[in-house]
C-alpha cells in the first residue's frame, strides 16, 4: 500500500497522559474532610496540551474498588475514540479514579460516599473544561456513576446561579457546552444512602442497597437519582444502554431510565459490568456516532 493510501498516515494520535487533578470541596457531607485533595486521572488529548479541542468526553466510573482501576476499564472505549475522525473531529477524553479507587488506599475507598463521589465528578468536569478548553462536552457514566453525574450536574447549576460562588462564572460557561450524556447500566439511589460510607463495620450501605433493590417500585418512587435525571433529561439528550444479562439493576429501574432517554440499547450477552469490554466495539462505535450527531 502506498504511503498516501495508508489510513493511519494522516491520523494524529492523541497523547495519553496521567494527570493529577487538584480538587476542592463543592459538597459538604458533614464529615469535616480536607478542603483540597488530589484525584488521579488519565487524559487523551492532542500532543500540544495547550491546543483547544472541539469535543471532550468525561468518563465517570461505577462502584469499582480499591484494586480495580477505571483508567484500564475504559481503555477499550478510549481506544475506539482514537480511530474515530481526525484533527478537530477527534474526541479528547478524561477518565479519573474517585478517591480510593484503583489504589492501595483501602481507607479512602471505605470512606467514599455518593456525595464524595459526586464531588470527585464535579472537580473532574471543571478540570476537563479548564485543561482541554473544549467547544463541546459529553458525559459518560457507568452504573453508580449515574448518581455521581446527576448530583454533580445539579450542583453545577447551583454554583452557576450563585453569584457569590467563586466559580460561578466557570459554571455558567460549562453548562451550555454539555451536549449530551451516555449512561451505561445506570443505577438509582435514595437520599438516605448518599452520605453513607462505601464500607463500614456493619456494611450499612450495602445492606440498604440490597433492600432497595428488593423493592424496585419503592426505589423508583423515592430515588433522587431518577428525580434529577427526569429534570436533566429535559436539558440534555440521554443515551441509555443496559446489558441483556444485567442482573444487578432491577428491570423496573432499567425501564424507568429508558423512558427518559432519546436513544436506548440492550446489549446481547452482556452482564452489568461488561458493557465497556472490547467485544462490544460495535456498540461503542454506535455511541460515538450518536455523540457526534449531537455536535454536528
Amino acid at each position: 500500500m502506498a504511503q498516501s493510501e495508508n489510513p493511519f498516515a494522516a491520523r494524529e494520535l492523541f497523547k495519553p497522559r496521567r494527570v493529577a487533578i487538584i480538587a476542592t470541596r463543592f459538597f459538604d457531607d458533614g464529615n469535616n474532610l480536607a478542603p483540597t485533595y488530589t484525584i488521579d486521572a488519565k487524559m487523551l488529548s492532542p500532543e500540544d496540551a495547550t491546543q483547544p479541542v472541539a469535543t471532550a468526553l468525561l468518563f465517570i466510573h461505577g462502584a469499582s474498588g480499591p484494586s480495580k482501576d477505571p483508567r484500564i476499564t475504559y481503555a477499550p472505549f478510549q481506544d475506539e475514540l482514537e480511530f474515530q475522525g481526525k484533527g478537530q473531529d477527534k474526541i479528547a477524553s478524561v477518565v479519573y479514579n474517585s478517591l480510593g479507587v484503583g489504589s492501595d488506599n483501602q481507607e479512602f475507598y471505605n470512606e467514599q460516599s455518593l456525595i464524595n463521589r459526586a464531588d470527585n465528578a464535579l472537580n473532574a468536569l471543571f478540570y476537563t473544561y479548564n485543561t482541554l478548553h473544549p467547544q463541546n462536552i459529553i458525559i459518560s457514566a457507568v452504573s453508580m456513576g449515574a448518581s455521581d453525574a446527576a448530583l454533580a450536574l445539579a450542583k453545577l447549576y447551583d454554583i452557576a446561579t450563585d453569584p457569590s460562588h467563586p466559580r460561578s462564572s466557570e459554571a455558567l460557561q460549562i453548562i451550555p457546552l454539555i451536549k449530551g450524556v451516555v449512561l451505561f447500566g445506570p443505577a438509582a439511589y435514595t437520599r438516605d444512602v448518599q452520605n453513607l460510607p462505601a464500607r463500614d463495620q456493619n456494611q450499612t450501605r450495602t445492606k440498604m442497597l440490597r433492600e432497595s433493590a428488593a423493592h424496585p417500585e419503592e426505589l423508583i418512587a423515592q430515588s433522587h437519582t431518577l428525580m434529577y435525571w427526569k429534570i436533566l433529561s429535559r436539558r440534555y439528550p440521554l443515551y441509555v444502554l443496559y446489558g441483556k444479562e444485567d442482573s444487578v439493576i432491577p428491570k423496573q429501574v432499567q425501564d424507568a431510565y429508558r423512558e427518559l432517554a432519546m436513544l436506548t440499547d440492550t446489549v446481547p450477552y452482556s452482564p452489568h459490568d461488561g458493557l465497556l469490554g472490547s467485544k462490544y466495539r460495535a456498540y461503542h462505535e454506535k455511541v460515538i456516532s450518536w455523540m457526534k450527531s449531537l455536535i454536528a
